[in-house]
Order: structure tokens, then sequence, then C-alpha cells
């Protein structure tokens, strides 16, 4: 009996902390994806100065497309995407990824 007592309270103790250590995991989580979607946001205006000045950087616009797929902004993203395949047509990674939001 005192070993089933036993077992039931180790068992309470460990459900709680489980439980308290995924509303930590989940709090976390959101701050990581607010800090996440400004670091897309922060990348993406330094992409977009730098292609002032190089234009028909194939990789800049790949960047570009891949920091706005990222976000969820898929209108833009193809647009990059096309520009890189129309600056590189054998661009693989974006031909996947192209593919990829079309497929969505």
């Amino acid at each position: 009996m005192v070993r089933v007592l036993s077992l039931l309270i180790l068992f309470m103790i460990f459900a709680g902390c489980a439980t308290n250590q995924a509303q930590v995991e989940e709090k976390a989580g959101s701050k990581n994806g607010k800090l996440a979607e400004e670091e897309h946001h922060r990348k993406i205006e330094e992409l977009k100065k730098v292609l002032k000045k190089n234009p028909n950087n194939a990789e800049l616009h790949y960047d570009l497309g891949r920091e706005y797929t990222q976000l969820g902004k898929y209108k833009k993203a193809i647009k990059e995407h096309k520009k890189t395949l129309e600056i590189n047509p054998d661009h693989a990674n974006a031909h996947i990824l192209l593919g990829a939001i079309y497929y969505d």
C-alpha cells in the first residue's frame, strides 16, 4: 500500500512538472516565433538594400523570395523566385521553392 501511494505521489509530481514545462515551452515558442518574424523582416530590408546595388544577382533574389516564403507572403515570393529564374534558369532551389508554393 505504501509503495502504491509513493508511486502515485511521484506520478503526480512528474505530471505537474510536465505540464509546467509544456507551459514554459509554449510561452518561449511564442516569443521565439515573434523574434523569428522580426528577423525575417530585418533580412528582407537588408536584401532589398543590397539588391538596389546588385539587381541582377540571382542569389539575392532567391534569398529574398525565401524570406517572403517563410513569412507566408507568397505573391512576393513568387515574384522573386521568377526573377531568380529569369537571371539563372538553372537555379534548382528557386525551381523547388516555386513548385512548393504552387503546390500549396
